[in-house]
């Protein structure tokens, strides 16, 4: 305990010393990365936010697909956050020492599996597109757990059980980053709902394995344990078939003031008779969803306010040039 009270002293002093609310309050940050994450940051929006469109978030089949997902992902990882270290101890007899030693796997796989497959997942996107980048992937890391855990927990030998079910850890956390991507596309300005509907479903999941696992283990044996983790692996690789990421949470039909402020900040952008555009969110999702991160001047679907007073079925809507040249619009991105 004094040891690891020390190493979070350190990390503590590390975190103050470097850490910044933004890069651009950073020291060591240059004029020319400050410019650079400058170009790349989103519209600010200026006023109050439109409500929170709650009957659409709930009636989503993609975030309840994602949800049911990650309650796979949750049950399983539980298992080994809470209860890994106590079936080495009883299933596989080991001493404290050597139980010690191979608890520490399931967590090595765990670091290099979630970064490494955020880069996969990303590198999908770019070459395969959203859906299989994210959907299709992410419900092929939850089926390959699944396999994992079983052939590990019929493993005779100890070592190669413990490398297989490390091995199922760590192809669990292969599939993180989607979870969180699709949140975050989806969601945009309510990324932080999308992402707490989410988690709650898999710390539930959570919650349940640490109470459940134990259960099991002392009913029916450790190996049925990891067979019914297996099995919601494979039922909840169902719901990543009906999650299209290329969706995005439509807000209400309703014109927003945007300020379009130039990277290193400045007056908001005019058209070319000197009105202050307003912006159609709506617009600008489907228009984000549809291309790459622009990075060249921003053409934006925009409606002046005269424009949104003529009678409804006029559509009058015309691409007005915005006035942030050389700034990417990352709406919802």
């Amino acid at each position: 305990f004094y040891f690891s009270a020390i190493i979070g002293l350190v990390m503590a002093a590390i975190w103050y010393k470097m850490a910044r609310d933004t890069p651009a309050e950073h020291p060591k940050v240059t004029a020319a990365e400050k410019a650079h994450i400058a170009a790349d940051m989103p519209l600010k929006i200026q006023g109050k936010m439109p409500a929170v469109p709650w009957l659409r978030i709930f009636t989503s089949a993609d975030v309840w697909g994602c949800a049911i997902a990650y309650v796979a992902f949750c049950y399983v990882a539980f298992i080994f956050h809470t209860w890994f270290f106590i079936y080495l101890k009883d299933a596989r007899g080991l001493d404290l020492k050597s139980s010690a030693l191979f608890a520490t796997l399931p967590f090595i796989a765990m670091v290099v599996g979630s970064l490494g497959g955020g880069v996969i997942s990303d590198w999908l996107v770019k070459h395969r597109g959203q859906y299989v980048g994210r959907s299709l992937f992410g419900a092929f890391t939850l089926f390959l757990t699944g396999v994992f855990l079983i052939i590990g927990s019929r493993a005779q030998d100890t070592t190669l059980a413990v490398v297989v079910l490390a091995g199922g850890a760590g192809v669990c956390y292969l599939g993180q980053a989607t979870y969180w991507a699709v949140a975050a596309d989806y969601g945009g300005p309510y990324t932080g709902i999308i992402s707490g509907l989410i988690n709650m479903a898999g710390q539930i999941a959570g919650a349940v394995t640490a109470s459940l696992t134990p259960l099991l283990a002392e009913w029916y044996g450790w190996e049925y344990a990891f067979y019914i983790a297996a099995a919601i692996c494979f039922v909840c690789v169902l719901p990543w078939f009906v999650v299209n990421p290329n969706r995005r949470l439509q807000v209400p039909e309703q014109v927003l003031q945007v300020d379009l402020l130039h990277p290193a900040g400045g007056e908001p952008a005019h058209d070319r008779e000197g009105a202050l555009l307003h912006v159609d969110l709506h617009q600008l999702v489907v228009q984000r969803a549809r291309a790459q991160p622009l990075a060249q001047p921003v053409l934006a679907l925009a409606r002046r306010p005269e424009e949104r007073a003529r009678p409804a079925g006029e559509d009058v809507q015309q691409p007005v040039l915005g006035g942030v040249a050389g700034a990417g619009l990352h709406l919802l991105g």
